[in-house]
């Protein structure tokens, strides 16, 4: 009998354990929102990247795909923009052009530069302060494609 109520106790303790363990990794994942802008009539594509973590905004990456007609003069225009850009720390701006194609990559560590992501984002109507929801709600007003996930 002695022996019955071990097990009952330690296999609730170890059900116990495992149910814990799995709230406390499930809370640990990061929300992404990720908003898509695509239009065949500018040959412009863009995605919007917008990490959370515990419901506050981390990093922000807007990754553009670019085919202009007059692909060396487009290419010269972002360079310059590039040099143009300020070099901080938690700022991070390339461009790829692949004779076709010009790829830019714009990476914000939000977190930390909030008053330049601010700056930066201000276009969109959207601020550092804004929730997930509410980003998504206004991006999707202006025809991009939202899907928040979890990682």
């Amino acid at each position: 009998m002695k022996q019955k109520i071990i097990y009952i106790i330690v296999t609730l303790i170890v059900i116990c354990i495992l149910v814990a363990n799995y709230f406390y990794t499930d809370s640990q994942k990061d929300y992404y929102l990720e908003c898509n802008y695509v239009t065949n009539t500018f040959n412009y594509n863009e995605k919007l990247t917008f990490r959370f973590l515990e419901g506050t905004l981390f990093r922000y990456q807007r990754d553009e795909i670019i085919e202009p007609e007059d692909l060396e003069k487009e290419y010269e225009k972002y360079e310059k923009k590039k040099e143009e850009a300020p070099n901080y720390a938690y700022f991070d701006y390339n461009i790829r052009n692949d004779g076709k194609k010009i790829y830019v990559t714009t990476k914000i560590e939000a977190f930390h530069t909030i008053d330049f992501y601010n700056d930066y984002i201000k276009e969109l109507d959207i601020t550092f302060d804004d929730s997930i929801d509410s980003i998504k709600k206004e991006l999707e007003s202006k025809n991009y494609t939202c899907k928040i996930m979890r990682k």
